[in-house]
């Protein structure tokens, strides 16, 4: 696979992990800020929307197919709803900082990466 395709995919790509993880880390806000689970899904769901709004309009995506802009969103809601509802069953106080961490660690990796990647092969 040419590493150009695995950045920009039909409907999901290398930038689908990061909007999962996004929606894990809205989630986390979301519920620690005691947040109904109806609301959040709103929030996580507009905020994804946002964003995609936002990089059409900056034409920071001008490649991007229309289909993975929406694919984005479903992997970010699928993150938010994924971790709203594991943090309902399994809240350890101790855990989530780490979590949280190399979350945001694995983000930044990856976007750095797809940021390198665009400047290289446009």
């Amino acid at each position: 696979m040419h590493r150009r395709s695995t950045w920009r995919g039909k409907y999901v790509d290398l930038w689908s992990i990061p909007h999962v993880i996004s929606g894990i880390v809205i989630a986390y806000l979301v519920f620690f800020a005691g947040i109904k689970f109806d609301v959040g899904f709103w929030i996580a769901l507009s905020i994804g929307i946002g964003w995609e709004l936002f990089e059409r309009v900056t034409r920071l995506s001008r490649t991007e197919a229309y289909t993975n802009s929406l694919g984005d969103i479903v992997c970010a809601q699928i993150g938010f709803v994924a971790a709203f509802l594991l943090l309902q069953k399994f809240n350890s106080p101790a855990a989530e900082g780490v979590i949280i961490f190399i979350l945001c660690a694995i983000f930044g990796i990856l976007c750095l990466l797809g940021y390198r990647a665009f400047k290289y092969y446009g």
